[in-house]
């Protein structure tokens, strides 16, 4: 049990970083600004809604000091959202103060677009984001 402690103890040692708290990497460059969905669909068993076909609209600006504000529009009524965004790697992440499914949807980034794909219960989420 002493030894098993001991391990324990030298591996969690080996992790600490003596040079402070970790700061992520800067987001990569051009993200900052204004992006709308240009595609919106939702998956289930039952089929694919083209939500975007519907009048389902996304609003979302992305600022240098990595907050966000935007809307999401569907059925005639708009949620306005406001939060924060990070990067890792080539990941966006939206952390909205009020959560809604756009918190639970990683976006890939690629050349002038945001691909959002995620599972959420037993709904498949893609949302395709681009400049307008």
């Amino acid at each position: 049990m002493k030894t098993l402690l001991l391990i324990s103890t030298l591996a969690l040692a080996a992790c600490y970083d003596s040079t402070g708290p970790y700061n992520p990497p800067p987001p990569p460059p051009g993200l900052e600004g204004n992006w709308v969905a240009t595609a919106f669909t939702t998956t289930t068993a039952g089929g694919t809604i083209d939500r975007f076909a519907q009048g389902a609209r996304v609003s979302l600006t992305l600022r240098p000091d990595l907050t966000t504000t935007g809307s999401v529009t569907a059925e005639g009524v708009e949620v306005p959202f406001t939060g924060t965004w990070d990067t890792t790697q080539s990941v966006l992440r939206l952390h909205p103060v009020n959560p809604i499914f756009l918190d639970r949807l990683p976006f890939q980034v690629h050349a002038n677009e945001l691909l959002g794909d995620a599972l959420i219960g037993v709904t498949n989420f893609h949302v395709v984001l681009r400049r307008p």
